[in-house]
C-alpha cells in the first residue's frame, strides 16, 4: 500500500471517529442536562429531542459500521488504493452516519433554540 492510500484510511478513519466521538457525547450531555435547560418540555421539543437522540445513536452505530468496513477492508490480501474508500461496505454506513449526525445536530439545536 502506498503512502497516498495509507493517508486516505488514516484521513477516512479519523472522520469516523471524530463523528462517533460528537455524537456520543452530544448524547451523553443533552440526556444529562435536560432537566436543567427545559423543566417541562412540549410535546413538539419531547419528539424533536428523541428523535435528535435516535439520529446521534443510530449515527453512532453507523460509525462503528464503518471503523468495521475500514478494518476488513485493510485486512484483505491484495494491494489496495484510495478507491477502495468508495467501496459500497464503506461509503454507505459512513455516508448515513454523517447524514444522521448532522440531522441529531439540528435537531438537538432545535430543542435548545426552542427552550430560550
Amino acid at each position: 500500500m502506498d503512502d497516498e492510500t495509507k493517508a486516505a484510511f488514516a484521513s477516512a478513519t479519523e472522520t469516523v471517529k471524530n463523528t462517533l466521538t460528537l455524537a456520543s457525547a452530544i448524547l451523553t450531555v443533552s440526556v444529562t442536562f435536560l432537566k436543567d435547560v427545559n423543566k417541562t418540555p412540549s410535546s413538539l421539543q419531547t419528539w424533536t429531542l428523541k428523535a435528535s437522540w435516535m439520529c446521534l445513536l443510530f449515527s453512532a452505530a453507523f460509525s462503528i459500521f464503518t471503523l468495521s468496513a475500514l478494518t476488513g477492508t485493510l485486512a484483505r490480501a491484495r494491494p489496495l488504493d484510495c478507491k477502495a474508500l468508495y467501496s459500497v461496505n464503506i461509503k454507505t454506513p459512513m455516508s448515513a452516519a454523517l447524514i444522521l449526525f448532522l440531522l441529531g445536530l439540528l435537531l438537538t439545536a432545535a430543542f435548545g433554540i426552542s427552550s430560550v
